[in-house]
């Protein structure tokens, strides 16, 4: 197992050269994100005079692109991020269901518009789209109409719009499971990729509406003070990552466990409150997330990690304003016992 920084490089297998690159935009969504999710890395790999870049879930903007272009001057071949995951807009009930079919295609047109842009600037000899295609089973199935995830085939057929208007040299080609790219000819072989229609996927979902997930079968406590003790201990190990990350605001969270009590804390103080069921007042500049017991207690014991819940739609959410905060997000994730 190699460990390694951002810009670090080690050679491999028969001189294989690998470089890691840690996260290049803090976040697309928000200018004055103070950090992104932690965990976003990309792989440069050479090896006889080839070079693939793989991006997988780790963006790029102009500023990044033009640099890696300078640097290395050409890829053959670039895989690349064409859409996003996450909880927004499906999963927010402050939005109505028109505002989340909008919110989820302007979603799509942004992160499509974002590898066409790359793309241009990077002018690998191959380009493929990557990641971030599923879809949601269980109790939330209808929700896969709202999540805004563009699809592999509108980031081709973009870029084949684009590149014949342009003349733009890139080939794109869309890769699945099974499929084979030889990056020296272009030629795909193997299995062809699915074509998998929005309809294909909600038939699927629906089938599978009625699965149950482990913490649903989890015993939510021995005792009746046991989640509020690790709720608190939770919350002190998050203040401890705020003080490693250096970030406090004045802005609210609420976690409201099945409408029977809530647990409220601020980023500005590092103290955790359980509150009764009825108190509507919530104070301004606030989150407030849904969850059953069982997936509460999950999480501060480390069973099930928050960015893997509120991905997979585990959670419901609520915000006053509408505005994304990406370091709230990313610091939940740390809302574990310790």
């Amino acid at each position: 197992v190699l460990s390694l920084g951002d810009g670090e490089e080690a050679t491999i297998l028969n001189g294989i050269k690998i470089k890691l690159f840690g996260q290049f935009v803090k976040s697309l969504g928000s200018k004055s994100a103070q950090f992104g999710s932690l965990i976003d890395t990309a792989l440069l790999i050479e090896w006889e005079g080839r070079r693939i870049l793989n991006c997988n879930d780790n963006y790029l903007d102009q500023d990044n692109a033009n640099k890696l272009a300078n640097e290395y001057g050409s890829f053959d071949l670039a895989l690349m991020p064409h859409s996003a995951s996450g909880p927004y807009p499906a999963a927010f009930n402050n939005l109505s269901v028109d505002e989340k079919r909008l919110e989820a295609h302007r979603l799509e047109k942004e992160y499509v518009d974002q590898f066409i842009e790359v793309t241009e600037i990077l002018s690998p000899k191959i380009v493929a789209p990557t990641a971030a295609e599923y879809v949601i089973v269980g109790k939330n199935w209808e929700r896969n109409e709202y999540i805004g995830l563009a699809s592999a085939d509108d980031a081709v057929s973009k870029w084949r719009k684009f590149a014949k208007g342009a003349k733009h040299p890139t080939k794109i080609v869309r890769l699945d499971c099974g499929t084979i790219l030889d990056i020296d000819t272009g030629e795909v072989s193997g299995m062809s990729p699915r074509k998998i229609s929005l309809q294909e996927k909600m038939s699927f979902a629906h089938s599978m509406r009625m699965i149950t997930f482990r913490y649903d079968w989890e015993d939510t406590c021995t005792n009746p003070d046991e989640i509020d003790q690790l709720a608190i201990r939770a919350r002190a190990n998050l203040w401890s990552v705020q003080n490693r990350l250096d970030w406090f605001q004045d802005y609210n969270v609420y976690l409201n466990v099945d409408g029977e009590y809530l647990f409220h804390f601020n980023f500005n103080d590092e103290t955790l409150k359980r509150l009764p069921n009825g108190q509507s007042l919530r104070e301004k500049n606030y989150l407030e997330a849904w969850l059953s017991p069982q997936l509460l207690y999950s999480i501060v014991t480390g069973r099930v990690h928050w960015n893997n819940a509120e991905g997979g739609l585990h959670i419901d959410f609520y915000r006053e304003p509408d505005i994304y905060i990406p370091e709230v997000y990313t610091l939940m994730s740390f809302f574990v016992a310790r």
